[in-house]
This record gives structure tokens, C-alpha cells and sequence, in this order.
């Protein structure tokens, strides 16, 4: 429930005001309560000090006490309320005015300190004394007009600035001048570094492209020149139709008969010393040197037998072969001595094949021209020149000796 304090307030007021302004300070009032009522009246006023006030109060009752205490006179007064609770106050009683305390001080208005006691001990003069010691501004001196100083003026080194006198409006109007002048050196600085060096870019990209186009046209200039060169017809099987043909015709031929490698060439020899010819030295082979010849067109021709290519003194199979036997037979019945010769006849080399990876190229004579299987390729350097692949066949061959 509230308190009611619009009855009696006008009189509270009057005696709290009359505490409140006291010179002395030894006023003080007791504000009651209406019987079981919550309406508060004035229930004992005094003039006699603290010592008075902290031995008014009833037990038995809910009080408020408001006095004026001063500790010295260099100070003002400080206003303490006394919420007084007494000892035999039921407990009911006291949970239903708690708020009331608060409302209290408040329609009171000045008030600087709040105080709960429940016995004489709470109030008595020596604790009142000390909460209001507690309370800023409650020392000063004894002699309130000797603490007083007139004001001196305050020293400091801060000088207002005057931008009349202060502040040079031509110096501050060059520097920004200067300011200014040196930024757009700079930028203009700036700008032709960039034009520089963009333009340096732009004459290296122009150098690189005309060394590419000039080398383009170079290279278009050199395949030109060699289109319009003409082109003599090869008698090598440069298709890959025309070779496999070949490999197959090869195939379906029969199988030429081949030269045992420890096969020795017969030595020519005739009945008598004088008509036996006499015999070449043995050449090996070397492969002939491309020659400037006119190449007719390929003829098909029968793949003849292989022969080897040393020189074959051209005498008919037939008489060889007699000669052979009467010498083999002259040999048997009795030994003549050797038949002298200027230039002995060397023996046939037994590792001839040994000689090549690939079988020798074959010799066809029978066409009117030489003919000869190419072991590796070569390739023209000028119209004058053919070019080869290996195994491939090269007909039509000259001897130069």
C-alpha cells in the first residue's frame, strides 16, 4: 500500500524546512504514522540536539526521523532520514511499508543520507556522526574567511592566434605556388617516362614483326624457286604403290639361286700358259657417284640372277667349266710347276658378306645398262642429282673409269 502524505504534507514540510535551514543544527523532527493507517503526521519535534533525537523514537512503532548535523563550522549542513523500524514492529507490518521510505525522501526532496536502525544503538550520536563523515564536503577549516583566496590569473603558455598578424598570407600563398609547380613537374615527369618507354615497346614490336614477315617471305621466296625448278622423271619407285608392287612381283618370281659366301670364283686357265688372260686385280665395291645422266623411263624388266661385283673375265660358262676340269685332271696325274704370271690373281676374300649389312647391290646386263639396288638414301642437292631411299632399285647405271 502507499503512503499518504497529501494530508498532513504542508505541515511536514514547514517543520522539515525548519530542520533543513537550522544555523545551529540541533533541530530535528519525527514523522508517525495515523494508528494502522498509512497516513503520516508530525509526531515529535526538539531543539536540543542529536542526543535528544537518538532517544525519541518507540520501539514499538514505524518512524521516520529527519535531523540536520553539522561536524564543523567551515561546512554545510548534511540532512540524514532515519528509517526506524522498530524491535516489536510485526514483520507483516514492515514488508507493507517498505516502499514507504522511498516516498518519503523523495517528497522531501533534500536529503543526503538514509539510515535503517532497529535499536538505540543504530542512532545513537557517535554512529550518526560518522555516516555523515562519510559524506563529501564535511571538512574544511576553522576559520572559514582566513581559507578564503582571491583568484589569481592563470599562467599558460598557449597564445591565441591571431591570422591578421600571426599568419603570412603571401609566404602561405608561395608555398602552395611551389607546392603545386613541383607536383605537375613531377606528373609531367612521370608522363614522359611512360611515353618512352611505351614507345621503346612499340619499336621493339615493330623490329620483331618485320624480322618475322622478312624471314616468311624468304622462306615463301625458297619454296617458289624450287616449285618452278623442273623435275626430271626419277626412275626410283617413289610411290608407295609402285614399291609394293615390286616387293609382290619379287615375291611371286621364282627365287634366283644364290652364291654360296664360301663360294671362290674359278681361276681362268687355259691348256697352255700363253693363252690364259690374264686376270684384274679384285675392286670392291663402292657406291657409284650420282652423275648427271638423262633417266629414261622405267622399262619392266625380269629380275635377273645376283651376281657379285667383281669382274668376271667374260669367258662362256661352258669353257670355264672344261677348263677347270682338264686343269683338275692335269693336277691329278702329275703337278707342273705353277704358271708364272706377272700379276698373280688374288684370292676371292672369304668374308665378302661380311663386308655389308644388306646383300650387294645386283649388276644387270641384260637390259643394255647396269643396274643396282641402293643400300642406303640420299638426297639431291640440285636437278643434276637424284634421290634415293634404300632399296631402292637404280637402273640405266654408266661405269666411269
Amino acid at each position: 500500500m502507499t503512503v499518504n502524505l497529501q494530508k498532513h504534507g504542508p505541515s511536514i514540510l514547514e517543520a522539515y524546512n525548519k530542520v533543513a535551514t537550522s544555523s545551529t543544527g540541533d533541530d530535528w523532527l519525527i514523522i508517525d504514522y495515523e494508528g494502522a493507517s498509512n497516513i503520516l503526521k508530525i509526531g515529535e519535534q526538539g531543539d536540543y540536539g542529536v542526543e535528544e533525537f537518538s532517544n525519541s523514537f518507540n520501539a514499538g512503532r514505524l518512524q521516520y526521523g529527519v535531523i540536520s548535523i553539522r561536524l564543523s563550522p567551515t561546512v554545510l549542513p548534511k540532512v540524514i532520514l532515519v528509517h526506524w523500524q522498530g524491535e516489536s514492529v510485526p514483520s507483516t507490518r514492515i514488508a507493507s511499508a517498505t516502499a514507504h521510505v522511498t516516498d518519503v525522501r523523495r517528497f522531501l526532496k533534500t536529503v543526503h543520507v538514509v539510515i535503517h536502525a532497529r535499536s538505540e544503538i543504530d542512532v545513537d550520536p557517535e554512529s550518526l556522526r560518522k555516516e555523515v563523515a562519510k559524506l563529501p564536503y564535511t571538512q574544511g577549516s576553522q576559520n572559514i574567511e582566513s581559507s578564503y583566496h582571491a583568484p589569481e590569473s592563470v599562467n599558460s603558455v598557449y597564445r591565441p592566434v591571431k591570422p591578421h598578424v600571426d599568419i603570412n598570407v603571401k609566404a602561405r600563398e608561395e608555398f602552395w605556388s611551389k607546392m603545386n609547380n613541383e607536383e605537375k613537374e613531377r606528373q609531367k615527369l612521370e608522363h614522359s617516362a611512360l611515353a618512352e618507354q611505351q614507345r621503346k615497346y612499340e619499336e621493339d614490336r615493330k623490329m620483331m614483326n618485320d624480322a618475322i614477315h622478312h624471314r616468311l617471305e624468304e622462306e615463301e621466296r625458297n619454296v617458289q624457286s624450287h616449285s618452278q625448278v623442273p623435275q626430271e622423271p626419277r626412275k626410283l619407285t617413289d610411290s608407295p604403290k609402285k614399291l609394293v608392287g615390286d616387293r609382290i612381283g619379287q615375291f611371286e618370281r621364282p627365287k634366283p639361286t644364290e652364291t654360296p659366301k664360301s663360294y671362290t670364283p674359278p681361276v681362268p686357265s687355259a691348256p697352255h700358259p700363253k693363252s690364259v688372260p690374264e686376270p684384274k686385280a679384285y675392286q670392291p665395291y663402292e657406291p657409284p657417284e650420282p652423275a648427271p645422266v638423262s633417266i629414261p623411263e622405267p622399262v619392266p624388266v625380269s629380275v635377273p640372277e645376283p651376281v657379285k661385283l667383281h669382274d668376271i673375265p667374260p669367258e662362256p660358262a661352258p669353257q670355264l667349266n672344261d677348263g677347270v676340269k682338264s686343269m683338275t685332271e692335269n693336277n691329278n696325274k702329275s703337278e707342273p710347276e705353277p704358271v708364272k704370271t706377272q700379276d698373280p690373281v688374288p684370292e676371292a676374300p672369304q668374308n665378302l658378306s661380311s663386308m655389308y649389312d644388306l646383300p650387294p647391290p645386283s649388276i644387270d646386263t641384260i637390259s643394255g645398262g647396269l643396274k643396282a639396288v641402293a643400300l642406303w638414301d640420299y638426297q639431291a642437292a640440285d636437278s643434276s642429282e637424284i634421290s634415293f631411299d634404300p632399296n631402292d632399285t637404280i637402273t640405266d647405271i654408266e661405269k666411269v673409269r
